[in-house]
């Protein structure tokens, strides 16, 4: 079967769909992979000798029969008949319906981990998904504690108490994020006196992350990519829901902080309330002392 796979967007996404790629990879080792740029270093570090194409592009003349959509977007399903791909399995929705040839639902349930949704597409082909080995990187950096204080989907995902968890642990601290961050990470980092790093490649940052003897964050795709390198990771939770994103452990502990409040999870990227009550009933003290039993001693 000449099967290419398209794969979710996001990093987090596209980290709690590891273990779905990675049976269908084992089934399939011809099998090819379709990522957007942001998460394809991703996928060419984990699966080095699988060929990773840059979505929506394909090479002409190219040898794929089939597409597995892991992604639920129309444009993807779409992308691959202008590729000419004959047979697209997907789940349906977004007006897609049409432009499958076979159709796999899967029940809407934020009440089970995400992984399972990847994993139940993923036996359309037969596949058994499992965590792949984590790439062989040179750790870089001096030992410290990874903050991920953003979030990418939005405020209502971005608690603001790292800078006096970080001035409680009272330990080398380092805030990373992208480049558009800078300077709220910035603001952050310098009220405990921590340094920031911005701008690295995601081979870089895993390097970076090797080194960190305890992750905390957001739930964003930080601290799903430090729990896949088995770093032991702290995730804040807010308008989303461990019960659906926590980060997979991958041979280091994961510990999940929620603010216990009527209207959390909600799953809004803006809070209609402006300030989240779920982050204001949440003790940067507490998330210390679980920072501190998470971590590597």
């Amino acid at each position: 079967m000449s099967l290419l796979v398209r794969v979710p967007n996001w990093l987090g996404d596209g980290i709690m769909a590891l273990p779905a790629v990675n049976g269908i990879i084992s089934r399939y080792p011809d099998a090819g992979i379709w990522a957007v740029k942001r998460v394809a270093p991703l996928y060419r570090m984990v699966f080095s000798n699988c060929q990773v194409h840059t979505f929506p592009e394909l090479p002409s003349g190219h040898r794929y029969k089939k597409l597995l959509l892991l992604t639920s977007s129309f444009s993807s399903a779409l992308a691959g008949v202008r590729a000419g791909i004959r047979q697209i399995t997907g789940t349906p929705g977004d007006g897609r319906t049409p432009l499958l040839t076979t159709v796999r639902r899967i029940p809407e349930d934020r009440t089970r981990h995400h992984s399972l949704h990847y994993d139940a597409i993923a036996e359309a082909v037969d596949a058994l998904p499992e965590m792949p080995e984590k790439p062989q990187l040179t750790r870089a950096g001096e030992k410290h504690i990874a903050v991920f204080a953003g979030a990418r989907y939005g405020e209502a995902k971005m608690w603001k108490g790292f800078a006096e968890v970080a001035s409680l642990l009272e330990k080398p601290c380092v805030f990373y994020g992208t480049v558009s961050e800078r300077e709220y990470l910035e603001e952050q980092a310098g009220r405990a006196g921590a340094a920031v790093k911005t701008g690295l490649t995601l081979r870089e940052l895993c390097e970076n992350l090797l080194s960190a003897s305890a992750v905390i964050g957001n739930d964003s795709g930080g601290v799903h990519l430090a729990a896949f390198l088995g770093r032991p990771t702290v995730v804040i939770f807010g308008s989303t829901s461990p019960a659906w994103t926590v980060p997979l452990e991958n041979g280091g502990k994961v510990l999940a902080v929620t603010g216990s409040v009527e209207c959390s999870p909600c799953f809004q990227r803006i809070c209609p309330l402006k300030e989240p009550e779920c982050f204001k009933v949440i003790d940067p003290r507490l998330v210390a002392d679980m920072v501190r039993r998470a971590q590597d001693e």
